[in-house]
């Protein structure tokens, strides 16, 4: 094993945040030597048409099923009533298509379908379901077009593929309605021999049985129960034995389906109570069962689930959409049924899915579900669930990030440096890159860092951050300061226009408090750096001379460094000469002079600078077209010292709120996290004042009578009006 990878491992077994559980040693080499590096590329979608050139290995429905714990159905299970040598395949899977997010056209292929022969709709069936695997209306209309054209082993192909995973009580309904078709219907040999025909109903009895095993616990699945018992009505009975048995097969189904909160429960508890008295136990678990019935049915009136999911709109709808199927989530993990583990985790898969199948464009619902497999200590599912997501949502930089922690995590090393491969291929980005980076300094050391950084650099669509994460990295985690200035060195034969970068390259410097070289680099920079973004770093190289320069300061080089500036700046020579223009020789850290001569003085003058007063890095892309810095913005990025005192007639301005101004983040220091004042005024021209007072007339008056109002006393005052 290499080095790299050991102590990737060796970090993984150490962590243990809530947020990443960790797994039993043994499984996640069960997955190592069980799993392959997914080999579907997800190309950022074009139009609906156009054909993939990769196709996952396996369905991906399919592979969403893992066995369950403690004899529950898995998806390598049989399924009673389907032919286990039925290998029968659509040539047209191989040729599926698996990308493409045009909903209208998806949505036009879907509503075209119904009306084709399945021989011609075939295809666009497969397209439709490898793009959008939880579309359970779309497989159960897909089997029955099969099944209508008596394509039987396609049928059986298509049940087996799907039945078992996409935990759809629809689907399990055609399961049924088919087996009894293919049983006991007129071409069946029951149908022609009449003693085969009680073996046959108890094959479809099995079926019944298995499908309430699997899915019994859904809330639809008192559909099933009906089903069932509409069954079990048809049997023909031979005696008057045969007709208790009856009787008391259809009062034991009854008796069975009211104990689960299932949609019907009140229809099927009054089929229960037709068959004759309710014995008192079983009405107690009726109400048991009706108390949860509401409980869950007040959740789920909250949500939809549309034939084919909605995009994402980034909009009040979808926040509101995912809220109500996290709270449908969360009542289901609360286990209000106090099943089994193992029969909770279905009741929770199960919910999932059916979010998903809504919220199928949602990164964060696939992420919250593959937590909640890891959680439960099932790796493969929770890789499953991940490469999944990656085939639904191939252009979210996030889901691939998140998706190469994961396998980080579980010491999945190559297949983590497989999306990161596949993310600076399909989506090159400085982020994809620096993550990418970072990713392998974490699990092969500097040499492949510096690998990431020289493709990077070949990368057109990368901005100076690249470098400045390539220094970081250099400086920080490979302590070598040499090769980061190297870096930065590099980065501004590029870059050195860039305002952001040069910030960074100067603190870099500071950092490494040479004098020689930071003067070096500012004066570099001052001679080409456009005027327009040039007043930070003439602030910033004022400051250096004034406070921290080898020696205390040198007065005469910030006054050399003033008279620049006021020549570089003619149109600012009001704020650059005068009292204004040394000002800031004497406002630091949120210190500055403010008695009453001071503030008067203030409030004459206009508003100076927008520069750092202590050790700032500003953004470039907070300047404006002046090539000043936006003033929120500004004043939040350098907790800069002098107050404002510019702009409208601060004379002007209440007493009450000049207090107030000493308590903002900009007068309290440079460790104090402004406020987004730029959030917080629209926030409160968006507010909408009550129609009305919040003091009632008889609250107003007993606060004047309080306060000795004299016409709120006066009582002949108040019988005049």
């Amino acid at each position: 094993m290499p080095r790299g990878t050991r102590a990737s491992k060796r970090k993984a077994d150490e962590l243990n945040g809530e947020d990443e559980p960790q797994v039993p040693a043994a499984k996640v080499q069960a997955v190592k030597k069980g799993t392959r590096a997914s080999k579907v590329k997800s190309p950022k979608a074009k139009a609906v048409k156009e054909e993939a050139k990769t196709v996952p290995e396996q369905d991906n429905v399919a592979a969403a099923g893992v066995d369950c714990e403690n004899g529950q159905p898995g998806a390598s299970d049989r399924v009673p009533g389907l032919d286990d040598s039925n290998d029968v395949k659509n040539q047209v899977v191989a040729n599926a298509e698996v990308k493409g997010d045009d909903m209208k056209e998806w949505k036009k292929i879907a509503r075209n379908l119904k009306a084709e022969p399945i021989d011609s709709a075939r295809a666009g069936y497969e397209r439709l379901l490898r793009r959008f695997p939880f579309a359970d209306h779309y497989w159960v209309q897909y089997a029955d077009a099969e099944f209508t054209s008596k394509n039987y082993d396609r049928v059986e192909a298509i049940l087996k593929r799907g039945l078992l995973s996409l935990l759809s009580v629809d689907f399990w309904l055609f399961y049924l309605k088919y087996l009894k078709e293919k049983l006991l219907g007129e071409n069946s040999k029951a149908s022609r021999d009449r003693g085969l025909e009680k073996d046959a109903r108890k094959k479809v009895e099995e079926g019944y049985e298995y499908a309430l095993k699997s899915i019994g616990y859904a809330f639809d699945a008192g559909l099933i129960w009906k089903d069932y018992i509409a069954f079990i009505r048809t049997a023909v009975c031979d005696s008057q034995y045969d007709v208790g048995n009856k009787a008391l097969a259809i009062k034991g189904a009854f008796s069975r389906a009211i104990k689960t909160p299932v949609r019907n429960l009140e229809e099927l508890y009054k089929g229960l109570e037709a068959t004759g008295v309710v014995a008192p136990e079983v009405q107690q678990e009726y109400m048991k069962a009706k108390t949860l019935y509401d409980e869950r049915l007040k959740r789920l009136n909250e949500v939809k689930i549309d034939y084919l999911p909605e995009p994402c709109a980034n909009s009040e709808a979808d926040a509101s959409r995912l809220m109500k199927w996290r709270a449908v989530i969360d009542y289901e993990k609360k286990n209000p049924e106090r099943v089994t583990e193992a029969e909770l985790k279905q009741r929770v898969r199960y919910v999932y899915r059916r979010a998903l199948s809504s919220l199928y464009f949602f990164p964060e619902m696939w992420y919250e579900y593959s937590l909640y497999e890891l959680r439960t200590d099932d790796v493969v599912s929770a890789k499953t669930i991940l490469e999944q997501a990656l085939v639904a949502i191939p252009d979210s930089l996030l889901l691939n990030f998140a998706v190469a922690d994961s396998h980080e995590l579980q010491g999945r090393i190559d297949l983590a440096r497989a999306v990161y491969g596949r993310m600076e291929k399909l989506h090159p980005s400085s982020i994809a890159f620096i993550q990418s980076m970072q990713f392998e300094r974490r699990v092969s050391g500097i040499m492949g860092a510096r690998a990431v950084f020289r493709r990077a650099r070949q990368c057109n669509k990368c901005d100076s951050s690249i470098f400045t994460a390539a220094a970081n990295i250099e400086f920080h985690c490979n302590k070598d300061p040499r090769v980061a200035r190297n870096v930065y060195e590099l980065g501004m034969k590029r870059f050195s226009s860039d305002i952001s970068f040069v910030l960074h390259y100067i603190r870099f410097l500071e950092h490494l408090n040479n004098d020689n070289d930071l003067i070096e680099v500012y004066e570099r920079v001052l001679t080409h750096l456009d005027v327009k973004v040039a007043f930070l770093i003439w602030e910033r190289y004022r400051e250096f001379f004034a406070r921290f320069i080898t020696g205390g300061g040198q007065l005469k080089r910030v006054v050399a460094i003033e008279k620049r500036m006021r020549e570089a700046f003619p149109h600012r020579k009001t704020q650059l000469t005068g009292f204004t223009g040394i000002i800031h020789r004497y406002a630091y850290l949120g210190q500055y002079p403010a008695l009453a001569a001071d503030s008067a003085f203030y409030d004459r003058s206009k508003k100076l600078s927008f520069g750092p007063h202590a050790r700032v890095f500003l953004d470039s892309n907070n300047t404006n077209s002046e090539g000043f810095g936006d003033p929120d913005d500004m004043m939040a990025a350098s907790h800069r010292a002098i107050v404002p005192i510019g702009g409208p007639d601060v004379s002007k301005t209440p007493a009450i709120i000049r207090k107030l101004e000493t308590y903002l983040p900009s007068s309290l220091g440079e460790d104090v996290k402004p406020l987004p004042v730029k959030f917080i005024v629209n926030k409160i021209e968006k507010f909408q004042l009550p129609p009305k007072s919040l003091f009632g007339v008889k609250k107003k008056r007993k606060l004047d009578v309080e306060n000795n109002d004299m016409d709120a006393i006066d009582i002949f005052k108040k019988r005049r009006k």
